[in-house]
């Protein structure tokens, strides 16, 4: 955003390419910087309707390919696989017309009503004894109020950016009669509609399952509240001022007792005492299998020798990573990748086989032929893992297009049909979130012989949400 304005109120030619360079490589990092480069292009437009004609944006484009040239170079080295999945199927959700209206404006309102505040506090960190909604809803209250403030304030210059949206170029508007505040609320709103429509859902399996999804409004948040108490402290009216010391206080101490139980009081570090110290071993011992597997082809023997040096406890966290990402090659060199998970310890096979069948679901889950063959390349003992995953691939894959996961998994033989509805039901929490007449509904959609099953996973994966659900 800072570097985008930069270009246009210090129009050298440095700028530009700093901007197109910054861009493409933070679009190589993270998908959902494509949020803020449409509203780069958006505004871009207000200020100047025909500025694909101009030398500023080719000096853009090429500055920004550029900077994505990484993600250009691996793909051209394998084949393109990372851009196989780029078709607007895996970008907006896979809801039939006459319902997508009906399933975004729910997103949009569990949105706002439940998932953006309980993202405001890792939920999941905090002790019982300490009130979790109201701390959430306080510190989102007071962002709403902000944002309410600010776009009423700012409601001339929101109505100008508006006209300015009309393609004829007497509409264009000078960059400088625009407050910059104005895109700040755009990428708010933008971020919030895109999100609301796209096939990216929080999913109830705590932050790395869902929440990574919304942190990049985060720091928009956090600008919205600084804009909003800095112009209650500029007010010369002491009630203002006063009020506006008063929600920073609070809006510190709420975020004080949100990261309360990440330290300890008698040492302040994250020692033998902290409640969190096997949660955090637990992830660092899985993300090093993790790392390690990457690059799977010569790394596997490093991988056992080093999860097998692990304490007891992670030793299996530590595989389990390592599985993850020999998993992930199986859509890319499906000899090599077997190999390698033959050369797993006995007791993490089965779970390489799966992860490996869930990428083949992923990545092929709409050609069924290739799907199937892969599967039936996997040493046979291990067969019925390599499907589970594919059903769970397949799952992900179709989003909340059940009907065609159900279709796909239904083309199985009857051998391994059962493994493909056993890995697709794991993917209906997932898709549902707290939404459980929506999860039962999903599950009456299985063929009968394997409702019972999807109802026993559901029971299992809401009960933590809901208490126990006897009567599913």
């Amino acid at each position: 955003m800072y570097l985008f304005f930069n270009a246009f109120f210090n129009k050298k030619l440095k700028n530009l390419i700093l901007l197109g360079l910054i861009c493409g490589f933070a679009l190589y990092f993270e998908l959902s910087v494509l949020v803020m480069i449409f509203t780069c292009i958006l505004f871009w437009f207000i200020f100047d309707k025909k500025f694909f004609l101009k030398k500023e944006f080719f000096i853009f484009l090429i500055f920004f390919l550029i900077g994505f040239s990484p993600s250009i170079l691996y793909n051209f080295t394998y084949n393109f696989d990372g851009y196989q999945r780029l078709s607007p199927d895996n970008f907006f959700q896979n809801t039939p017309e006459s319902n997508i209206i009906f399933t975004s404006t729910t997103k949009l309102f569990n949105l706002l009503t439940q998932d953006l505040p309980n993202s405001l506090n890792q939920v999941w960190n905090l002790k019982e004894n300490i009130p979790l909604t109201l701390l959430n809803y306080s510190y989102y209250l007071i962002f709403i109020i902000s944002l309410i403030f600010l776009i009423y304030i700012n409601r001339k210059n929101i109505l100008k950016a508006i006209t300015g949206l009309i393609p004829h170029t007497k509409y264009n508007i000078e960059p400088n009669k625009l407050k910059k505040i104005i895109f700040v609320l755009a990428y708010i709103i933008i971020f919030i509609i895109i999100y609301s429509v796209s096939n990216y859902n929080i999913r109830p399996g705590g932050w790395n399952a869902g929440y990574r999804f919304i942190l990049p409004l985060f720091p928009f948040i956090f600008i919205t509240l600084a804009l909003f108490i800095t112009h209650l402290l500029k007010n010369k009216n002491k009630i203002f001022r006063y009020t506006a010391l008063s929600l920073l206080t609070i809006v510190i101490i709420i975020g004080i007792i949100s990261n309360v139980n990440l330290i300890e009081s008698d040492n302040w570090n994250l020692g033998n005492n902290s409640i969190y110290q096997y949660h955090y071993l637990k992830n660092f011992y899985e993300f090093l299998g993790e790392f390690k597997g990457r690059n799977f082809v010569d790394n596997t023997p490093l991988i056992i020798s080093i999860c097998n040096k692990a304490p007891a406890d992670f030793k299996e966290d530590c595989f389990n990573g390592g599985i993850r990402s020999i998993g992930l090659h199986f859509s890319k060199n499906l000899s090599t990748a077997i190999y390698n998970c033959n050369k797993m310890p006995t007791e993490f096979k089965n779970s390489c086989f799966w992860q490996g069948g869930k990428a083949i679901g992923l990545h092929f889950s709409k050609n069924l032929s290739t799907t199937i063959s892969a599967c039936n390349k996997v040493p046979a003992e291990f067969r019925s893992a390599c499907f589970s995953g594919v059903g769970f691939g397949i799952g992900r894959s179709f989003g909340r297009d059940l009907p065609s996961a159900i279709s796909a998994c239904n083309q199985f033989h009857d051998e391994y049909k059962e493994d493909c509805f056993s890995g697709l039901k794991e993917t209906i929490g997932d898709h549902f979130g707290r939404d459980l007449p929506s999860a039962i509904s999903a599950c009456n959609q299985f063929p009968i012989e394997f409702k019972g099953g999807c109802f026993e996973w559901i029971n299992m994966r809401t009960s933590k949400y809901f208490g126990n659900r006897d009567n599913l």
